[in-house]
């Protein structure tokens, strides 16, 4: 049975993630169309797109329906950069309505420099205080959640600015950053998502 399934709408870095979960052992399937869930508890969707493609993929593919229908219930979904943008309610790129999931926005970065590079996220640490993890951002636009009810983790980015890194809400969890692309870091928190299946 494979509990994690990785979206492929012909978009994202799908390739990374799967490498990803293979060095983790997790079993996991690529799929591309919604009847393709099966037992899948978590589904992955993978970053590096344009927004506003892929929510049109989405829609095409009929993904946003079965998003909307199930996140939080059946399944649980992990979105990574892009693909945690598309859950919040609205994207300054392109002008987009997102899938309205997540209470927000996602806006531009302050001084419309992007954010490359590796990042501290206080507070995605080992469990055992002493570790200092950072992780790879690779951004223009950043979350803004709305409400203050969900547990967000932050890092600082370009000009100073705080930027939410990773924050968890009752259908699963969206990170701004590259877990499939922060080494020891990413993986440790891939294990740590996916040990909730």
């Amino acid at each position: 049975m494979n509990n994690v399934g990785i979206l492929d709408i012909g978009l994202g870095n799908l390739q990374s993630v799967a490498s990803a979960l293979q060095a983790l052992e997790v079993s996991h399937t690529v799929m591309s169309r919604p009847e393709d869930v099966g037992s899948s508890r978590w589904i992955v969707l993978p970053g590096v797109a344009n927004v506003k493609h892929y929510l049109a993929a989405l829609v095409e593919t009929g993904w946003d329906g079965l998003l909307r229908a199930q996140a939080g219930q059946e399944i649980r979904v992990l979105g990574i950069c892009a693909g945690a943008q598309v859950l919040f309610d609205s994207l300054e790129e392109g002008g987009a309505s997102g899938l309205g999931l997540i209470p927000g926005q996602v806006v531009r970065l302050p001084g419309r420099r992007p954010n490359i590079g590796w990042r501290l996220v206080p507070g995605l640490d080992d469990g055992k205080g002493s570790a200092k993890p950072h992780f790879y951002f690779n951004h223009g636009y950043h979350l803004v959640p709305e409400s203050q009810h969900m547990k967000t983790y932050t890092s600082i980015g370009p000009h100073g600015a705080s930027i939410v890194g990773l924050l968890s809400w009752e259908g699963g969890v969206a990170v701004q950053f590259h877990p499939e692309k922060s080494h020891r870091y990413g993986m440790r928190l891939l294990r740590n998502f996916l040990d909730l299946v």
